[in-house]
């Protein structure tokens, strides 16, 4: 919907993450994984300006999760 210029969505995206990381620690190295697993799939099936473009806005969704999640982890492991 952001690559489109679409209005709608009113999901909640980061918490099923928030919810995983209590599960399974999300760490930066997965989230620079699923970054090169989803750029090569957007690679295979598209080409072209809204490609580029979805590719970078996933890794910068990406890289701003990681970066969060892995300071929450870093706190939590502090605190106890």
């Amino acid at each position: 919907m952001i690559v489109f210029g679409k209005d709608g969505y009113e999901g909640h995206p980061f918490r099923p993450h928030l919810a995983l990381n209590n599960v399974h620690q999300l760490t930066p190295d997965l989230f620079a994984e699923w970054i090169e697993t989803f750029c090569a799939t957007v690679d295979e099936h598209f080409e072209g300006e809204k490609a580029m473009e979805v590719k970078m806005r996933a890794k910068n969704v990406a890289l701003s999760w990681a970066y969060k999640i892995d300071y929450m982890n870093q706190v939590n492991a502090e605190v106890q």
